[in-house]
């Protein structure tokens, strides 16, 4: 969702990257967004959505809604300066002095106190400065910041290099832009300073990455296609644009690239290079929500019912850490879905129905559903399970099509029942004839 939005953001389609960026945060922080009682870390999260909400809002001249969001992200965070800067010149273009001359104020003594380098108004020597900045470190990441990343972290551990986890986000940020050495680096500093199973494999996984060298991105040029896509990296809150096709011609291995590239490729319809560039960036990302996603769909459009099945799996396993997301019914329900068909073409039936029982627990009047698991237990000749099915689906399918009951006669066949067979036949017919 976060890589539609900068695409559609790069485009300059306001309205598309707003609706993406929010059903990103939907899907990542939908339980923190709803809460009523948010911790001081959800405040934060909170704050930032509503801030970035407003700057999408400012770029669609909708003045109104861009204020009110503003004045939620100063209300859930206080602390950041930006908002305040940018409420007092909206106001100061609405023609409310006042208010303006006290938002700019307030962004002046934040900036004052911020020092060298600030996160929510502490300065860099403050240990708590060092919490809350490593609290929007994967937030940054998934988003694809990594230069800003490196930057902070480099702070963070000048001024504490006993702390692991800034070596973390820096080593994972390195990856993602290909600089494998420093990863390495960091990888083994980070097994010495929390030495785990976690780390142990962090440290084997960056060792196999070098020796397995960077993959090659695919068709470069496709960026340059109109609109040309841009790489946007983020330094001390200002963002800047430089031509992607360009960056990858000197950069190799970025994660970025990868993805931008698929996505394009994904566009054009050319969906097994898009498949292909999506595994490099997997082998780097393997536990990448959004990447997983993306192989999911790009395994289904090729008809890869064994790929589509495992990535299925791989990421409802990788979710089950991640509360939003379990929370995120649509998402699950897709998913499932998507898993159910796959192994309904490779005739894994058991393995089938279960998840049609999960699917119906999600949706428990889906006809649908009802039909094709209705269809699974024909296959296990559990007959009786399917009429009961059937009458199921025939009772929510508001289509009332002849279809339905033409399969529940042929499970009232199997158990003998004759009459009842005849009787849904006799009822198909009827429908037939009244949609001619």
């Amino acid at each position: 969702m976060f890589t539609l939005s900068r695409e559609f953001e790069q485009q300059k389609r306001w309205v598309k990257a707003l609706q993406y960026y929010r059903r990103g945060c939907e899907v990542s922080f939908g339980k923190t967004l709803r809460s009523t009682k948010p911790s001081p870390l959800e405040r934060r999260t909170i704050g930032n959505y509503h801030g970035n909400s407003a700057y999408y809002f400012l770029q669609l001249g909708d003045t109104k809604s861009a204020l009110a969001e503003l004045d939620q992200a100063i209300k859930f965070k206080p602390e950041e300066a930006i908002n305040f800067k940018n409420r007092g010149t909206l106001q100061m273009k609405l023609g409310n002095a006042e208010a303006a001359r006290k938002d700019l104020a307030e962004y002046k003594r934040l900036t004052a106190e911020s020092g060298k380098l600030s996160v929510n108004g502490r300065t860099v020597g403050d240990t708590n400065s060092i919490l809350d900045m490593t609290s929007s470190l994967p937030a940054m990441t998934e988003k694809g910041h990594y230069e800003e990343v490196i930057r902070l972290t480099n702070e963070m551990i000048k001024t504490d290099p006993n702390f692991y986890r800034p070596y973390f986000f820096r080593l994972l940020s390195n990856i993602s832009i290909g600089n494998y050495a420093p990863a390495l680096k960091d990888a083994q500093i980070l097994n010495k300073l929390n030495k785990n199973k976690t780390t142990d494999n962090i440290l084997s996984d960056v060792k196999q990455l070098i020796k397995e060298g960077i993959p090659p991105y695919g068709d470069i040029s496709i960026l340059d296609k109109k609109p040309p896509v841009l790489l946007i990296r983020i330094d001390q809150n200002r963002a800047t644009g430089i031509s992607m096709s360009n960056y990858a011609r000197t950069h190799k291995g970025d994660m970025r690239v990868y993805d931008a590239i698929a996505v394009r490729l994904w566009k054009a319809g050319r969906i097994k290079e898009a498949d292909q560039e999506i595994d490099k960036a997997l082998r780097v990302e393997s536990r990448s929500e959004c990447l997983l996603k993306q192989k999911v769909e790009t395994s289904e459009a090729l008809r890869n019912w064994p790929a589509t099945e495992f990535f299925c799996t791989r990421y409802l396993e990788v979710i089950a850490d991640n509360t939003d997301a379990v929370m995120n019914i649509d998402l699950l329900q897709s998913i499932f879905n998507t898993r159910k068909q796959a192994r309904i073409k490779q005739n894994k039936v058991e393995e089938a129905v279960q998840d049609c029982n999960v699917l119906l627990k999600i949706e428990p009047d889906s006809a649908e559903v009802y039909r094709d698991r209705a269809d699974l237990l024909m296959k296990l000749g559990r007959y009786q399970q399917a009429v009961s099915d059937y009458t199921s689906s025939i009772k929510y399918d508001d289509t009332k099509i002849a279809k339905n009951y033409l399969l529940r006669a042929a499970a009232y066949d199997k158990l003998g029942k004759a009459d009842l067979a005849a009787k849904d036949r006799s009822t198909a017919k009827t429908l037939e004839q009244t949609l001619k």
